[in-house]
């Protein structure tokens, strides 16, 4: 069968699928809307298709296509329509997907299943805000119920911008629920593979050592790890839950207590996969088995110490973020060494010798978006 990975320019993620399944000699079609897509370079890409996402290229899948979960807007855009057409998703209905990918939803499960999470206020408009004013312990978080890549997550340090920083955010990213802050220092992803029958076939769990943006973005600088507590938490909440296919769960551990609280989950590969499959879990090519129907063995089996990064991308701006910032001299300096300790690396989110064209294609990119703004602001300076 042939798997079709939905992508974007600058998506690592993507990139990491395609290699998996084209080293196990699975045909791919690499699907995008724009020529650049990170993916399309690379060698293992079997197929390439430039396309809008629309009825006519709904119409030419059949059965034998099988649509990899990378990207929730791609995902739900598949799963509604998967009723109308032949093609197969590698993932849950839509009503299962729309249940997990809401953050509101999924945080009042997890509170009425005894799951611990950060205390939760459920709020439908700004002014819902004034009945829970006098309960909120400040700093509180803001996080929209569609958050992507820690998009529109905003901490809030005190009363007196919490209307106008929850109304920005209700314009701009939609409805949000409000959080305690979780003081923490570590912060986990933990990828489990599930099979059609809601059994649990595989858990990675990754530590995040460096993000961006920072505090609130993915990992950029990841390392796989072995956490008892973290594995038990994530089967009880995956046993309580109706999904199958690939589940990520974040936790951090709060530090006022040493205990893990659950942040939540996506129901598709997640930015550092490549780290899980260089330490020997392939979710990509065994969750194509499961939709296959071929039987894989049950094992929670990894490398720990397995580190990996994205380099280019979020790792640097991560360096720049911590330099431009106001963290003591000692801080940025630890930040700078850290970030040259590259003999550390086991692998790259997108760098390979293997495969390089994606990496080099990313210079071009970068040099043509810095080419265009160049020429905006001369632009700009003329007209003025």
């Amino acid at each position: 069968m042939n798997a079709v990975v939905p992508t974007g320019v600058e998506d690592h993620i993507g990139l990491a699928v395609v290699r998996s399944l084209g080293m196990n000699n699975i045909p791919t079609t690499v699907v995008s809307n724009d020529k650049k897509a990170l993916p399309f370079y690379s060698r293992y890409c079997y197929k390439k298709r430039i396309t809008e996402y629309n009825e006519a290229f709904l119409s030419e899948l059949t059965e034998y296509d099988i649509i990899m979960p990378n990207g929730e807007d791609e995902m739900l855009f598949f799963a509604k329509n998967a009723p109308l057409y032949d093609y197969t998703i590698a993932y849950p209905d839509i009503s299962t997907l729309e249940t997990i990918i809401d953050k509101s939803r999924m945080m009042r499960f997890a509170t009425t299943h005894g799951i611990p999470v950060p205390e939760t206020y459920f709020i439908n408009s700004p002014g819902d805000l004034h009945e829970i004013h006098s309960s909120l312990k400040y700093p509180v978080i803001i996080k929209p119920n569609q958050e992507k890549g820690g998009r529109g997550i905003v901490r809030v340090d005190g009363p007196d911008t919490l209307e106008e920083m929850y109304a920005y955010n209700l314009h701009h990213y939609g409805p949000s629920i409000i959080q305690e802050y979780i003081p923490f220092k570590k912060r986990y992803s933990s990828a489990a593979l599930i099979d059609k029958d809601y059994e649990i076939q595989r858990i990675c769990i990754i530590q995040e050592n460096r993000t961006y943006p920072l505090h609130s973005g993915p990992g950029c600088f990841v390392e796989t790890v072995k956490n008892r507590e973290i594995m038990d938490l994530t089967v009880d909440i995956l046993e309580a839950v109706d999904i199958w296919g690939i589940a990520e769960l974040d936790f951090v551990i709060d530090e006022r207590d040493g205990t893990p609280k659950f942040l939540e989950i996506n129901p598709r590969f997640w930015g550092s996969v490549q780290c899980a499959i260089s330490a020997g879990v392939d979710f990509p090519f065994l969750l194509h088995e499961i939709v296959t129907d071929n039987t894989i063995s049950v094992s929670y089996e990894y490398k720990a110490g397995i580190k990996s990064r994205n380099v280019i991308s979020n790792d640097l701006r991560h360096l720049l973020a911590v330099l431009r910032g106001s963290s003591p001299f000692t801080c940025k300096l630890k930040t700078v060494i850290d970030f040259m300790k590259f003999y550390q690396d086991d692998a790259y989110f997108i760098f390979s010798l293997s495969d390089m064209k994606p990496f080099l294609s990313l210079f071009e990119y970068y040099l043509l978006k810095k080419a265009n703004r160049v020429r905006l602001n001369m632009s700009e300076e003329v007209s003025k």
